[in-house]
């Protein structure tokens, strides 16, 4: 028996396939994430975004900005949340 595969995610965003599986497993590499959780998801005007739900370690502060700019240094810009 082998090592477990992560299920395979995947939503249409701007025109592109986005693998958001891909983009959870950059979230969690941040040394201050537990977990991570990807949706792209419709806003009140119709349009699409790609949203990121994370999850901070024991006793970690997690800030918006320092999320997206560690996405920003290892995505490219569409598939950042």
């Amino acid at each position: 028996m082998g090592a477990p595969s992560r299920c395979r995610k995947s939503a249409i965003y701007a025109a592109e396939d986005v693998e958001t599986g891909e983009i959870e497993h950059v979230l969690e590499r941040h040394p201050d994430v537990r977990g991570a959780v990807v949706i792209a998801r419709e806003d009140t005007s119709g349009e699409k975004r790609l949203v990121a739900y994370v999850v901070a370690k024991d006793q970690a502060h997690l800030s918006i900005p320092e999320i997206r700019l560690f996405a920003q240094e290892k995505l490219p810009q569409f598939m950042v949340p």
